[in-house]
């Protein structure tokens, strides 16, 4: 959940892209590709500055994560700045993997696949971050935006507490 708070300036228009239409668009196109970027886990982290470090556990996940049941496309995991040290990739890998996001890529930054908005103060952006990617263009000025995340277990506990029956929560666990 994004909350602009204040914003005095010109630009920093909200981008926002269906991961999961993406997938599907690469899948269609290019299945190889689809697969590559389904299989091979990416090392992330994240470090803001000298005291922050933060790598996800496990260490490391596809760009496209199935679900291992059903085989259905559940999360993005995408953040190019955030990518990591591939050294543990043969050379193969490295040429299918690159090749591969060199697709995904395309297909993401294709305009037709692109939502651009203003997102004004006062205004509360919230959306799937396991499906959404989201980015802003560039501004000039001053800008203060409040994030949050939301955990999807609490969301759907909430949801089945109000819309099922005790006896319908029981016979689904």
């Amino acid at each position: 959940m994004f909350h602009l708070i204040e914003f005095e300036g010109e630009g920093g228009e909200s981008l926002l892209v269906d991961g999961f239409w993406m997938a599907n668009q690469l899948k269609t196109k290019y299945p190889n590709s689809y697969q590559t970027l389904s299989t091979i886990p990416i090392p992330s982290h994240s470090a803001g500055d000298s005291n922050v470090l933060i790598q996800p556990t496990p260490f490391a996940y596809p760009i496209l994560n199935l679900d291992p049941l059903t085989n259905t496309l559940y999360q993005i995991r995408y953040n190019n700045d955030d990518r990591s040290t591939m050294s543990h990739l043969s050379s193969n890998q490295i040429s299918e993997f690159y090749d591969a996001l060199r697709k995904w890529n395309e297909l993401l930054s294709n305009k037709e696949n692109e939502f651009w908005f203003p997102l004004y103060p006062g205004r509360v952006l919230i959306f799937d971050n396991w499906r959404i990617l989201h980015g802003r263009a560039s501004f000039v000025g001053h800008r203060r935006l409040i994030g949050a995340y939301l955990n999807w277990d609490d969301y759907r506990s909430k949801f089945k507490v109000l819309n099922l029956s005790n006896e319908e929560i029981l016979e689904s666990l």
